[in-house]
């Protein structure tokens, strides 16, 4: 899923020719230029002034392919997620986005966390991994906006929208069920100012993590960012910035427990600016913990971005979970809040052939309107988007259709699209669904989406219109849409999903082969009427994949119990032969 991109390769009459595309980054979140298996840094020299680039590793000019090694969707699956307008301006508001568990009881700590962006950009989708991630595990998240330079912003005026951020909390805290006594804050690149500087000042937080951040705006400034902004309009010279230096600010008691993340080869923000406020944190016996990550450059920590994503995620989670004294949660297995995960276009192999991961269903490969698409072996790309989302009439879409097989309803709840831009800007998205492509009606929920790093985006039909199939005669045809300010844009999908159910219009047994009444059915419980001793009993799924649950009962039949409606292909062998069936359910 997400991160490397781009070189295409042409062959004519055994010719290879090789284009070069800029956009593609290493493990190590280095953007590369040149061609496919040739590839320079493009950031060589600020990088080679960090970091002895005689001794780089091998692979800094290997593209890298992100994909998810120990996560899921189901991850992130047990929390209750709430948008709330926390403060209004004059021409905009302030939002922040609630994370609430749902698998313990509370009250719960929680943690708020600040965006960057260069205060110049950012919203509260940033850190939506790693507040959903935790809160599906016991630790609330609250992720916040506040005033941008765009929106007349400044340090001062960001640091009051800050507070007034936690006081919106603390009011809501019963409404929320959170527990005022176990809170922190967390932020990343330019968000760290904010929630470092809050965190050492307001009295009663437990702790601060922080992403490649900065916290001394006078002493190592060895970055490109940090030094000249319009937010700075309180504080002009770099003398009166101890003032918004949150390593000036570390309190003498009660120091809440630090734990930074940082690459040794960020050019944005130097990393001896974690090491300096781990130090300094300690030096007052405080708890602080700093992760320098060798080669990693600014933003490693973002999905997709690096290699870094799940580790990260995972110490971050870590270290709060044991300053707030959470127990263990146990997820679920293999499953999901809002849907099963039935359709996955990967877009790994240069086709736009979907992966079918239930029965009951066909899909047809990937289709485009009045868009220009070219499948390479990462990823699919479009461009001749539109300036208007009108899926139907401009014909402007990425889109495919599901068919129910005979007696089977197929719903869609949400559509999963990781994607990032060419021209790094947050436009609309959405999906059209209806029986024919594209569609016409009725829309799904409109979302802003897309950046220069591959982001996953869910799309939502609206609630009163479901997107669903039941059968050959009835299909559900999905386009996605997008805009883009010139048809040259492009949008680069790097994975497709569909989440829904499967299910049968009809439950009761279907004999399709055999002629001996050798096994019953007890809602989804399939029973084997004592068979012979020595017998082999096996059930499988219409893909081949046997199903492992099975008991014994006291009379000694065999109990095999089936999650999913569809077809099954029961067999008995013993030394007479093999007996099959196959049955409906």
């Amino acid at each position: 899923m997400f991160m490397r991109k781009l070189s295409f390769v042409f062959i004519f009459a055994g010719i290879v020719a090789s284009v070069a595309v800029m956009g593609q980054k290493n493990r190590y979140g280095m953007s590369l230029s040149g061609e496919k298996g040739n590839y320079t840094l493009s950031d060589r020299a600020e990088i080679c002034a960090l970091v002895d680039c005689n001794k780089l590793p091998a692979d800094v000019y290997l593209e890298y392919k992100h994909q998810d090694l120990n996560v899921s969707p189901n991850d992130y699956a047990y929390c209750k997620t709430t948008t709330y307008v926390y403060k209004t301006y004059g021409t905009y508001s302030l939002s922040m986005i609630v994370d609430v568990p749902q698998l313990t009881e509370g009250p719960h700590p929680f943690i708020i966390y600040v965006h960057g962006g260069g205060w110049s950009g950012g919203n509260a989708s940033a850190f939506e991994n790693q507040s959903r991630y935790m809160a599906s595990r016991g630790i609330a998240g609250v992720r916040i906006t506040y005033s941008l330079t765009g929106q007349g912003g400044n340090f001062d005026i960001a640091m009051q929208d800050v507070a007034d951020a936690f006081a919106f909390v603390q009011a809501h805290a019963s409404e929320w069920n959170l527990d005022m006594s176990r809170f922190g804050y967390a932020g990343g690149s330019a968000g760290t100012p904010l929630a470092s500087l809050q965190a050492m000042k307001q009295s009663g937080t437990k702790l601060f993590m922080g992403c490649n951040g900065m916290y001394d705006f006078q002493n190592n400034l060895d970055g490109n960012w940090g030094k000249t902004s319009a937010y700075f309009v309180n504080y002009p010279n770099v003398s009166n910035r101890g003032a918004i230096s949150s390593i000036n600010y570390i309190p003498d008691t009660d120091i809440p427990a630090v734990a930074l993340f940082h690459g040794s080869a960020d050019f944005t923000i130097s990393c001896k600016q974690s090491s300096a406020f781990a130090s300094a944190v300690s030096a007052k016996g405080g708890r602080a913990e700093c992760h320098i990550y060798d080669y990693y450059v600014h933003g490693f920590f973002n999905r997709g971005s690096t290699d870094k994503f799940e580790e990260v995620m995972s110490e971050m989670y870590a270290f709060a979970k044991d300053v707030f004294g959470v127990a263990d949660v146990t997820l679920p297995e293999d499953e999901t809040i809002e849907g099963d995960l039935l359709i996955r276009f990967s877009f790994t192999d240069g086709s736009n052939e979907p992966e079918i991961l239930k029965p009951g269903l066909d899909v047809s490969p990937i289709q485009t309107g009045n868009t220009k698409a070219t499948y390479t072996e990462y990823d699919l790309q479009v461009t001749n988007w539109s300036t208007q989302m009108n899926i139907a009439g401009l014909k402007r879409y990425v889109g495919f259709q599901i068919t129910a097989k005979p007696e089977s309803v197929v719903v869609v709840e949400k559509v999963g699209v990781s994607m990032k831009r060419s021209d790094n800007t947050a436009k609309s998205i959405m999906f059209n669904h209806g029986t024919t492509l594209p569609s016409s009606e009725p829309k799904g929920v409109q979302l802003t989406a897309g950046t220069d790093q591959y982001e996953t985006y869910f799309l939502q039909p609206n609630a009163s219109s479901p997107a669903k199939s039941t059968g050959t005669d009835n299909p559900l045809c999905i386009a996605i849409g997008t805009l883009a300010e010139n048809t040259s844009v492009i949008v680069y999908f790097d994975e497709i999903t569909v989440y829904g159910t499967v299910t049968s219009t009809n439950s009761s047994l279907a004999e399709i082969t055999g002629d001996e009444n050798w096994f019953f059915l007890d809602g989804k419980c399939v029973k084997i009427s004592m068979p012979a001793p020595g017998s082999l009993v096996e059930i499988f799924d219409v893909a081949g994949r046997k199903q492992q649950v099975s008991i014994v009962d006291d009379e000694g039949n065999i109990r095999f119990m089936l999650n999913d409606s569809g077809y099954y292909i029961i067999r008995v062998t013993n030394e007479t032969g093999s007996r099959v069936k196959k049955i409906r359910i």
